[in-house]
């Protein structure tokens, strides 16, 4: 069981949803394994897969090294925006 301790929550609020690291990174692994499945089943050329399986791995681990970022700065108190959404500036 994850202790509290150990979540980050967007507002403040402690009834919004909350991910752990770990999890997180649990579900882009498993993604990352769904997409090069459907990869090597899709594309017949090696060479051009090696390649495509490349770019789909850059792109969601580097997702995750973004979000991962936002979250650690986010438990040492140096609260930031979600990467990804803008938020619009309060008037």
């Amino acid at each position: 069981m994850v202790k509290k301790s150990e979540y980050v929550s967007v507002d403040g609020l402690m009834d919004t949803p909350q991910i752990t690291m770990w999890m997180f990174q649990s579900v882009i692994n498993s993604l990352n394994g769904r997409l090069l499945t459907i990869l090597e089943a899709s594309v017949s050329d090696k060479e051009q897969r090696n390649a495509m399986k490349t770019l789909v791995r850059k792109e969601l681990w580097g997702t995750y090294d973004k979000v991962r970022d936002w979250y650690l700065d986010q438990k040492e108190g140096q609260g930031s925006n979600f990467p990804f959404i803008t938020v619009p500036e309060k008037e």
